[in-house]
């Protein structure tokens, strides 16, 4: 409560101080409209489009990011803006980016984010065991062929450890 009434005459400052360069005051900022919106979701209302602004069109990676993340946590007010987060989803370069908008989108309703976390978890490749990795894993944990296998096996009968 006390925030929210200190916040109020401040909020643009605080929505200001997403694009700042420092990490930890974007990140303070973030987690103060979040707080804030928690309580009162009337004061950070009026300041959506701003931030949806900053998600869509900021030239920093960072900014766009945090920017991205808070329309995600701001629910149901995030709604009109869902195609700038639509838009991030297809236009992001970067993958982190992308995972933001779609978590963003699935979490206010949207199946399009939720189908593009899926589709990226299929199509995981899994690493290929070429033979600089194997030479690097431990003696124990490197992958042995089948004659190896029976060789050893075979080894452990004659001299009784079996």
């Amino acid at each position: 409560a006390e925030l929210q009434l200190g916040a109020a005459p401040a909020m643009g400052a605080i929505v200001a101080c997403l694009a700042d360069p420092h990490r930890k005051v974007r990140e303070l900022a973030a987690r103060m409209l979040r707080e804030i919106h928690a309580g009162s979701a009337t004061l950070t209302v009026p300041y959506v489009g701003t931030i949806a602004v900053l998600a869509a069109s900021h030239r920093s990676e960072q900014v766009r990011l945090i920017s991205i993340k808070l329309l995600g946590d701001f629910e149901d007010y995030a709604l009109p803006f869902i195609d700038v987060l639509r838009e991030r989803l297809h236009v992001e370069r970067r993958r982190n980016l992308r995972f933001a908008a779609a978590c963003a989108l699935s979490s206010l309703g949207d199946s399009e984010g939720a189908d593009w976390v899926e589709a990226q978890e299929q199509s995981k490749i899994t690493p290929t065991l070429t033979s600089e990795r194997v030479k690097r894993m431990p003696v124990a944990q490197r992958p042995i062929s089948l004659q190896a296998q029976i060789r050893r096996e075979i080894l452990r009968e004659q001299l009784g450890l079996v």
